[in-house]
């Protein structure tokens, strides 16, 4: 038994991050990281009673090698007697999908169709593979293009309860899992966009991370362990808010937060930030297209004035008598 698949077997078990039972849809590419991810699967299904099978998208963005990536998931999975969903993409899909790039508009249409078949085929998690590289340059990233303290913890977890998006992979680095695909003597593609640095996640993997190694070769444990200190420094700060939702000076009715204004003013700015934050994800159900700009702008709004409004397309912010009232104009969405 190999001491990758043991590492892999071990942390799915000992975390509870699969059931008896469990049927796992794996998406796989047929590169090598989405085979490794298969292989393991493989090797789990004999040991332990789990359901598996596979989603492929071809994007057709790389002329006859996106057909050979298919070609090699529809093989395997016929040798391996596993189900395999198959998605083909158009351009007039990439036209109509959201996303401010092909990188994004890929992503978004994936996890779309991944989401849709756990829903049809009554499918209990869907894994990816995601490794330890991925994550350092999510991370970096994020970093790089500005993120929250809150947002940084959060970026790929090993399990996501809201989407069922589950990434065993996050421990392990693409050599290893190449050097698992060699001694199983499993096939895999090479997807030679990779090389091409006109892709912003690209030139962060072949140009930038390599020039940073150059100054801390544990630049990635580096970066790993400072994303653990925070995320304990994050556990304390969130239950310090909800902690405040105990009481009445934080009421919620329907659609709304009512806040009393003194109990705000009192606070430290960085709570009076998270709690905004807090309130705007208990309304929508996230934080999507809410930014730290944003968050601010509104925490100086009601210190500065008391006739202070704001209103974007989900929220509205503003202040009447002894109280400031956040509410959602999407109706009761969230309310529990």
């Amino acid at each position: 038994m190999s001491s990758i698949f043991q590492k892999f077997k071990l942390n799915l078990l000992e975390n509870g991050l699969i059931e008896a039972g469990d049927k796992i849809l794996l998406g796989v590419s047929g590169g090598s990281d989405s085979i490794a991810l298969f292989e393991l699967f493989l090797e789990l299904r004999k040991e332990f009673p789990i359901n598996i099978y596979v989603a492929h998208i071809n994007y057709h963005l790389r002329g006859n090698d996106s057909d050979l990536d298919e070609e090699l998931v529809k093989e395997k999975c016929l040798n391996e007697e596993v189900k395999c969903f198959i998605l083909n993409v158009n351009s007039e899909v990439f036209t109509e999908t959201c996303g401010t790039g092909i990188e994004e508009k890929a992503r978004n249409i994936r996890y779309t169709y991944f989401s849709e078949l756990k829903r049809k085929n009554g499918l209990s998690k869907i894994a990816t593979a995601h490794t330890k590289d991925d994550l350092v340059e999510t991370l970096l990233f994020n970093l790089i293009r500005g993120t929250s303290p809150e947002k940084f913890v959060s970026i790929l977890p090993v399990y996501d309860e809201k989407s069922c998006i589950l990434r065993p992979l996050l421990n392990f680095t693409k050599e290893e899992l190449s050097s698992y695909n060699r001694s199983r003597n499993a096939k895999f593609r090479f997807d030679l966009s990779n090389e091409e640095n006109s892709y912003s996640r690209n030139r962060l993997r072949n140009i930038i991370i390599p020039e940073i190694k150059k100054i801390n070769p544990s630049f990635e444990d580096s970066l790993l362990k400072f994303r653990k200190i925070l995320s304990k420094e994050e556990e304390f700060i969130t239950k310090k808010v909800l902690s405040l939702f105990d009481g009445d000076n934080i009421l919620r009715v329907k659609s709304s937060f009512f806040i009393l204004k003194s109990l705000f003013l009192n606070l430290d700015d960085a709570i009076r930030l998270r709690l905004i934050r807090k309130i705007r994800e208990l309304l929508l159900g996230d934080l999507k297209d809410f930014y730290y700009s944003q968050t601010v702008y509104i925490k100086n709004g009601i210190l500065k004035s008391a006739n202070f409004k704001y209103s974007d397309k989900f929220i509205e912010v503003y202040i009447n008598g002894s109280w400031i009232i956040i509410k959602s104009k999407r109706g009761n969405y969230n309310y529990e």
